[in-house]
């Protein structure tokens, strides 16, 4: 517990910053069998792309054993989005008609693709990737807070509240986390109800249920 709550602490003092992504409130509906694949129709949440990006985004996608694959973009700073998707091809046609053309090859994505399939190999304890989102200051505190979980790491939203000196802002957490631009590199599915039961709607539920199963904690 005293591990956890310091790097729950440590986590204030990451580095995450600049106007990179916008979110808007579409819903993202899962037509799939799979717990953590999108639906390949589904409309890619609403990104906006920085206005100090001048190079081409970078794209990298890594198939998960539990279904559907994670796709992520970078800037030259940092990874700016990522989601479980069903259909790789679907979602970067959906990005280069948003973006232009997209780098497979970029540092950050060779930086961060071993990451993520370590992960699924389960060798990996907690993401070292550098980010560039915004958001609100409190926002960007819960993020940074909640980056800092390990694999099988749980946490109530009460307790990422008072990590971040707001105690009675654990709806507030709750929200900051459904605003996450980053499935699983901001872990989110460890941050659960303080009866220790995942919250939220579903298919994010049964997304976050699956996560939490595969890094040990099943019936959550």
């Amino acid at each position: 517990m005293a591990a956890r709550a310091d790097r729950l602490r440590s986590g204030l003092g990451l580095s995450i910053s600049g106007p990179r992504l916008r979110r808007t409130q579409t819903s993202l509906h899962d037509e799939s069998r799979s717990p953590l694949g999108r639906s390949p129709v589904d409309p890619l949440p609403d990104i906006r792309r920085g206005a100090a990006i001048g190079n081409a985004v970078g794209f990298g996608s890594v198939a998960s054993p539990l279904g559907g694959s994670l796709c992520f973009t970078t800037d030259g700073s940092g990874c700016f989005w990522s989601e479980f998707v069903r259909d790789v091809r679907t979602c970067k046609r959906a990005l280069r008609a948003r973006f232009g053309p997209l780098d497979e090859r970029a540092p950050l994505v060779r930086e961060i693709a071993p990451q993520v399939r370590a992960y699924f190999g389960r060798r990996l304890r907690r993401f070292d990737v550098p980010f560039t989102l915004a958001g609100t200051p409190f926002q960007l505190e819960v993020w940074r807070a909640v980056a800092h979980l390990e694999f099988g790491d749980l946490v109530s939203y009460g307790e990422i509240a008072r990590a971040v000196g707001r105690p009675l802002a654990h709806r507030g957490v709750a929200a900051a986390m459904s605003r996450s631009p980053l499935a699983l590199l901001i872990p989110a599915h460890r941050v659960i109800g303080a009866d220790g039961r995942v919250k939220g709607e579903s298919p994010d539920v049964q997304r976050r249920r699956a996560l939490l199963e595969f890094e040990g904690h099943p019936n959550r």
